[in-house]
């Protein structure tokens, strides 16, 4: 799990999964994990569903400053997007954001009881 390729192959795993999901394209195209430490991702995009660019990060670089497994805790001490272009958009048709369906595909409608407690994620200030 330490080697950047086998990160990268396991991430694109996931994209091609949530693109399949979604319905639109979502892509990884490199990705560095320092368990526990840092995470950096590169070229990461997301479609919206009209084909349009939702997100686009050249570099996403992500430091974490506390990870507790037990108690499902993770804290990041940083968060750095270099070159972003994030198109948010409101269409006339359907009348909603272009985000809406990621908003939608991520939220629970209802608590499995088979479900575990979710993560905490905080940032620092």
């Amino acid at each position: 799990m330490k080697v950047p390729n086998v990160q990268t192959w396991l991430v694109q795993k996931a994209a091609a999964y949530h693109s399949s999901e979604l319905n639109v394209r979502v892509e990884v195209s490199k990705v560095d994990i320092q368990l526990f430490r840092k995470v950096v991702l590169q070229d990461v995009f997301i479609q919206d569903q009209q084909l349009d660019t939702l997100v686009f990060i050249p570099s996403l670089d992500i430091n974490i400053g506390r990870f507790n497994f037990k108690q499902k805790h993770l804290v990041l001490s940083e968060l750095r997007l270099k070159g972003a272009r994030i198109g948010i958009k409101h269409y006339k048709e359907p009348r909603e954001y272009n985000m809406q369906f990621l908003i939608d595909y991520f939220s629970a409608t209802e608590k499995d009881p088979t479900q575990s407690d979710p993560w905490k994620l905080k940032a620092k200030k």
